[in-house]
């Protein structure tokens, strides 16, 4: 992490991090972990082509001065502009996948700031603690609609016709 870093040292990152742009520090994350990129492809499978929305993976949002890199992020369809707008464009759906390395900005900075840029619906996919967090924002704060453990199936806001099974992702129980 560097204190004052502009856009340009976005730029500057190898292909093979993930950079982000939070409050003027510049965050450096590894592109993924297996586990983790099967998280992202099954629940972008899972959410891809789902009428009325466009959904990507790993977009660079602009929000501000800060450079956001969800795992996944959803537009309706309405509100997608064109390729020359998107980074700037918010979108009304983020997943953000939480690893050790990421869990002290994602859930403290990350969801205040899209909250005010009018990002509506959050999950929050912690892998370590084997659970999704499903969150909508209401007023002037969120509200957590539910907390989805280990390999329930699930059905969540705003894809509520998805049912969502990512039981062969996470790690199997403990034995007892």
């Amino acid at each position: 992490m560097s204190a004052h870093a502009t856009y340009q040292n976005v730029l500057n990152v190898p292909e093979y991090l993930t950079a982000e742009l939070i409050d003027g520090a510049l965050f450096l994350s590894r592109r993924g972990s297996p586990r983790q990129s099967r998280m992202r492809t099954v629940l972008g499978l899972s959410l891809f082509r789902r009428p009325g929305w466009f959904v990507v993976w790993k977009p660079e949002l602009r929000l501000d001065a800060n450079v956001f890199v969800p795992e996944l992020a959803g537009w309706r369809s309405e509100c997608w502009l064109d390729d020359e707008l998107s980074d700037e464009t918010t979108p009304d759906w983020v997943c953000d996948i939480v690893t050790p390395s990421a869990e002290a900005y994602d859930a403290r900075i990350k969801l205040p700031t899209y909250a005010h840029h009018g990002v509506t619906h959050a999950w929050i996919v912690d892998i370590a603690d084997n659970r999704v967090e499903v969150k909508r924002f209401e007023k002037d704060h969120w509200i957590d609609l539910a907390v989805v453990e280990m390999n329930e199936p699930f059905r969540a806001e705003p894809f509520l016709e998805v049912e969502i099974d990512l039981g062969s992702i996470w790690a199997s129980p403990p034995a007892s």
